[in-house]
């Protein structure tokens, strides 16, 4: 029996669903643990912004209540009224400097700037560079919310124009500040606006940096037009000018993939960039909305694939960003998701290797079981197996002609169906026996033939015994044609019988005539005996005679008669 595609294509088609069905279930896994890890990213970064936007809300809230409790002194609101009649009398500038220093360095502040009610000139500052300027716009931004909220607000990050001796921030190269300004009434009449100067550095960026997530992640605020006013966390993987110094970025950066230089690879801002602000700012400032809600796989400032959301805070002006790199966030979603794929090829593999093992194992047995199959029909003896109950699992050619049994029409009969009652109750006997003892069985079988003839067979009964607890499940037995073997047998010993008898009369012929050729040979010696002392005695006489005759002169003819 030999195995063709055609008989192995439904195991083949049955791997292939296998295959199929596992990649199918991997690729549902692979999709739930994405939605599930996308859940958790998502629910991290969103909660780290809220948390931030929280803080940065906190911060400002009580940056204004600082301020506002010193714009509220009456001897404040008396300055103010006196600085906008006489703007250019020194000594108000003095006094005012001289009360307002001990309260606002007690507050956490650095400096102080009194702007004018209309908003458009410094009226008096801590920094004398700037009395008589024109605001800032973003500080005149400020004073329009401030006017509108009646109680304050707070400027983004700015980069001063003059350094504050007062000021320490993390950037040596930059200085940032922030204004947090109140409105100064005095009888229903706007006198300007307080605005002390408070270093980011102490809390928001403190704020920003503790925010950052594990080793890629970043945090940094921006303003409408996409610029980050604060210290970045990769600035070392940027291409530095020449001659800048550690925090050269403050203020100098948009939120936008930079161009990279041709000889070290490193994201340069100085080249000149067409590529738009990244999605999450993009988003943030061209849709006017206040939660971009996660945003994935999108290239940050650095060119690198990062998950990322997004706040704008309208009472700061600000948008607040928190980012974090693919590879880190979803860095257990894509072991796992390696994992697993490597665990489908291994399947799969696997499902190839037993199919390819089982087909060998087939065509294996399939081999054995043609060579089994020729051995059983070809062997010159008969061969069949009876179950337990006594019906035939497997009778060869030989055992159903020399049987005259039917071609394959004993399979599932008992021996009562195929044979006279006399053999087959002597044949279950036999097969009872084997079933009882457990033991082999060999017997010489004589059946009578239809033609008046008989057969003899030597039959060997043997158990067969199944895997699990050894019990005897089937019988089987092998009946070799032994009538030539025995009438030949039969022949040979008559023949022996014959040959026999004709050995012992040869040997008694035999025998006879040793002896009677013992008994001449007796009488010839007796004969010869005899005859010689007939013989010898006058010889005798003679010889002595013819010695006494040559003694007496002789002729010569005489001589020679006598000599002869």
């Amino acid at each position: 029996m030999k195995i063709s595609y055609k008989d192995f294509r439904p195991r083949i088609w049955l791997a292939l669903l296998a295959v199929v069905v596992l990649m199918a279930a991997g690729a549902a896994v692979l999709d739930v643990i994405w939605l599930e890890y996308r859940r958790n990213i998502s629910g991290h970064v969103i909660s780290n912004l809220e948390t931030m936007s929280r803080g940065v809300v906190l911060l400002q809230q009580d940056s204004v209540a600082r301020v506002r409790k010193i714009a509220d002194e009456p001897t404040h609101k008396a300055f103010a009224a006196r600085l906008a009649n006489n703007p250019d009398d020194p000594s108000i500038h003095d006094a005012f400097e001289n009360w307002i220093t001990p309260l606002y360095q007690s507050r956490g502040f650095d400096d102080y700037s009194l702007i004018s009610a209309d908003g458009k000139r410094v009226m008096t500052s801590g920094t004398r560079p700037y009395v008589g300027q024109l605001p800032l716009p973003s500080t005149r931004e400020t004073l329009r919310r401030a006017e509108l909220l009646l109680a304050g607000a707070v400027t983004p990050p700015i980069s001063a124009r003059h350094p504050f001796s007062t000021l320490m921030v993390e950037n040596p190269s930059a200085y940032a500040y922030q204004l947090s300004c109140a409105p100064v009434d005095q009888d229903g009449k706007r006198l300007g606006f307080l605005c002390l100067h408070e270093n980011p550095s102490v809390r928001l960026y403190r704020l920003l940096r503790d925010g950052r997530a594990g080793v890629t992640g970043e945090a940094y605020v921006v303003d409408q037009e996409g610029r980050i006013l604060s210290p970045i966390r990769f600035e070392k993987n940027l291409a530095a000018p020449e001659g800048a110094e550690p925090g050269w970025s403050l203020f100098q950066l948009r939120a936008r993939v930079m161009p990279k230089r041709e000889d070290n690879g490193l994201p340069d801002p100085e080249l000149i960039s067409t590529e738009p602000l990244t999605r999450v700012v993009e988003r943030l400032l061209q849709f006017n909305s206040f939660d971009t809600g996660l945003l994935e796989d999108y290239a940050d400032y650095r060119g690198r694939r990062v998950v990322g959301a997004g706040r704008w805070l309208p009472d700061a002006a600000l948008g607040l960003i928190v980012e974090e790199d693919m590879d880190e966030a979803f860095r257990s979603y894509y072991f796992a998701r390696h994992a697993l794929i490597a665990l489908i090829g291994l399947g799969t593999l696997l499902i190839v290797a037993l199919t390819f093992v089982d087909w060998r194992s087939r065509r294996s047995l399939a081999r054995s079981e043609q060579q089994l199959v020729a051995f059983r029909d070809y062997i010159p003896a008969g061969l069949n197996m009876k179950s337990a109950e006594g019906r035939y699992l497997m009778a060869n050619p030989v055992f159903e002609s020399g049987f005259h049994l039917p071609a394959g029409g004993v399979l599932g009969k008992t021996d009562a169906e195929l044979f006279a009652p006399e053999e087959a109750a002597d044949l279950e006997r036999e097969h009872n026996e084997v079933l009882r003892t457990g033991r082999p069985r060999t017997r010489n079988y004589t059946r009578r033939e239809e033609d008046g003839g008989e057969k003899t067979y030597s039959t060997v009964r043997f158990p067969v015994r199944g895997e699990k607890d050894g019990s005897v499940v089937a019988v089987g037995m092998v009946a070799l044609d032994i009538t030539e073997l025995i009438r030949t047998q039969r022949d040979l010993e008559e023949l022996t019988q014959t040959l026999e008898n004709k050995v012992a009369l040869r040997t008694q012929q035999l025998a006879a005539a040793r002896d009677l050729a013992e008994k001449a040979s007796r009488a010839k010696a007796e004969f010869l005996a005899n005859m010689s002392h007939e013989i010898r005695t006058p010889l005798n006489g003679i010889l002595g005679m013819t010695g006494l005759m040559a003694q007496t002169p002789l002729s010569p003819e005489q001589w020679d008669y006598l000599r002869t």
